[in-house]
């Protein structure tokens, strides 16, 4: 999942797969727990001179580094969909600036002057 290239064709397909990673991020999270287990235990072992001591650290070395890597990538994925997020947002709220401008074009550039007072004030 956090290497999917997949980032959104919408604002609320980008929404989704935001919500996807905020689960991912969660398990990613809840599961720091067992790391900090396994390092205990992988420190206890080394300290009672286990005959695979370099072993063991080598293995525990190796699982942070990849819990890192698994960390790295989903803030990258999170930043990469916020940026996308930003520029569907930006498109919309742009397409109504323009589309304000362009009523307001016709009202501004309308050659009806009124006939009366009454009729200007209203225009």
């Amino acid at each position: 999942m956090l290497s999917n290239v997949d980032l959104g064709k919408d604002e609320d397909s980008v929404q989704g797969l935001l919500k996807k990673l905020d689960a991912l991020d969660l398990d990613i999270d809840n599961f720091n727990n067992n790391i900090g287990e396994l390092a205990a235990l992988s420190q206890g072992l080394q300290q009672r001179k286990h005959f695979d001591s370099q072993n063991i650290r080598d293995k525990q070395t190796n699982v942070e580094e990849k819990y890192r890597q698994l960390q790295d990538l989903s803030a990258s994925r999170r930043a990469k969909l916020m940026d996308n997020k930003k520029l569907f947002e930006f498109g919309r709220e742009a397409d109504e600036v323009a589309d304000w401008i362009k009523e307001r074009e016709v009202i501004a550039g309308s050659e009806d002057y009124g006939t009366d007072v009454e009729h200007v004030q209203v225009s």
